[in-house]
C-alpha cells in the first residue's frame, strides 16, 4: 500500500528548502528590514538602547538562521523515517543540513548587500543538530515510557 505521507512530507522539505533559498535572494537592505521589524518591537518594549538595538539585531539575524535549520532538520528527520522505517541515520540528516547551509551560503555570495559567512553555516548545521539530538532524546524517553507501561498493565 503506497503512503501518501512520505511524499506529502518530503513535499513540504522541498519546499522549506526553497524557502531557506528564496529567503537567500534577498538583497542585504531588504533582508535587514524583515528582521529589523522584530527588532522593533522588541527594543520598544524592553526600552534597549541603540547599542543593545544593534546586539538584538544581531541576535535576531542569528537566530533565524538556528530556527529555519532545526525545522529543516526535523523536516528531514520525519521524511526519512517516512521512507526508511529503520533506525535514523544520523550522517544523512546532518549531510543534507550541511550541504543545505553551505550551498545557502554561496548563493548569498551572489547578492547585493549579503555576504557568505562560515559562521553562518555553523549556526545553522547547530540549528540542525539541536534538533536532531531533541528528537533522539524525546525518542528514546518515550520508547523507555512504553517500555515500563508494557509491564504496568
Amino acid at each position: 500500500m503506497i503512503s501518501i505521507k512520505k511524499y506529502i512530507l518530503l513535499l513540504i522539505t522541498v519546499v522549506w528548502i526553497s524557502f531557506i533559498f528564496y529567503m537567500s535572494t534577498k538583497p542585504g537592505d531588504e533582508s535587514a528590514k524583515t528582521s529589523l521589524k522584530i527588532v522593533d518591537v522588541i527594543v520598544k518594549e524592553l526600552r534597549l538602547s541603540e547599542a543593545q538595538a544593534d546586539t538584538t539585531h544581531f541576535i535576531v539575524r542569528k537566530a533565524g538562521h538556528f530556527t529555519e535549520y532545526f525545522i529543516l532538520s526535523l523536516l528531514i528527520t520525519l521524511t526519512y523515517s517516512e521512507f526508511y522505517n529503520k533506525k535514523l541515520n544520523l550522517s544523512f540528516i546532518l549531510l543534507v543540513c550541511i550541504l543545505a547551509a553551505t550551498c545557502d551560503e554561496y548563493l548569498q555570495s551572489f547578492i547585493n548587500g549579503r555576504s557568505s559567512q562560515v559562521r553562518d553555516v555553523l549556526i545553522d548545521f547547530s540549528g540542525g543538530l539541536t534538533q536532531l539530538l531533541i528528537f533522539i532524546f524525546m525518542k528514546a524517553r518515550s520508547t523507555k515510557i512504553h517500555r515500563r507501561n508494557k509491564y504496568i498493565g
